[in-house]
């Protein structure tokens, strides 16, 4: 039995969404197809909207807001 290399997840939003030390767990490549992501990374608030991607090494907790 193989294990997959790759795999994808869609989340789409309907209202806000605050997420608290979320572990990212393996690396992970965030594509932001619609509304904004707000970072919290090192004291700083990072604002990415659409189109933007972010790639995140294994390992990390975030602390974000998604808005829809």
């Amino acid at each position: 039995m193989s294990t997959p290399l790759l795999q994808l997840n869609h989340y789409f939003g309907i209202r806000e969404q605050p997420l608290h030390r979320v572990l990212i767990y393996a690396p992970t490549l965030i594509w932001v197809q619609q509304g904004q992501k707000l970072l919290w990374w090192q004291d700083r608030r990072l604002s990415f909207d659409k189109g933007s991607w972010l790639l995140i090494p294994a390992g990390h907790q975030l602390t974000f807001i998604n808005q829809p």
